[in-house]
């Protein structure tokens, strides 16, 4: 994920009528360094952020507990994201939490099959971690 405002995080405050505090939010990447990056921006925005590194690790993850969202970068190499995201659906049909994926070219990734998956938003790169944030605050 790509933020837009992540040259200097440690300025980020959430200033916005929508409070973000308390949110829990998993965050889904295959690569350390973009996961942790975005854990980093949005904790920083004051989420609440847990770090997945796989299917198999966000399945338990929510078998514990459910979030208040998920963020899926579909950009990582080796991902098919609408099967993952279609096994997520299947296994937590009546979820409450929100699914964000981002991508860096929605127009070119055939993202159709994201609308036929309840509460699923499409986040197009770069995103700023306060849009983002707010986003969240509000599913």
């Amino acid at each position: 994920m790509e933020f837009e405002d992540s040259a200097n995080p440690d300025t980020f405050t959430a200033n916005s009528d929508v409070d973000v505090r308390l949110r829990n939010v998993f965050v889904l990447d295959y690569v350390a360094e973009t996961r942790e990056g975005t854990c980093a921006v949005l904790a920083n925005a004051g989420l609440n952020v847990s770090p997945v590194e796989s299917l198999e690790a966000a399945l338990d993850a929510l078998r514990s507990h459910e979030p208040d969202a998920l963020v899926i970068s579909i950009d990582t190499p080796g991902l098919d994201a609408h099967a993952l995201c279609e096994v997520i659906h299947r296994a937590h049909p009546s979820r409450s939490f929100s699914i964000f994926v981002d991508t860096r070219s929605p127009a070119q990734d055939g993202l159709e099959w994201t609308e036929t998956i309840p509460d699923l938003r499409v986040i197009e790169d770069p995103v700023t971690a306060q849009k983002l944030a707010q986003g969240i605050a509000k599913a």
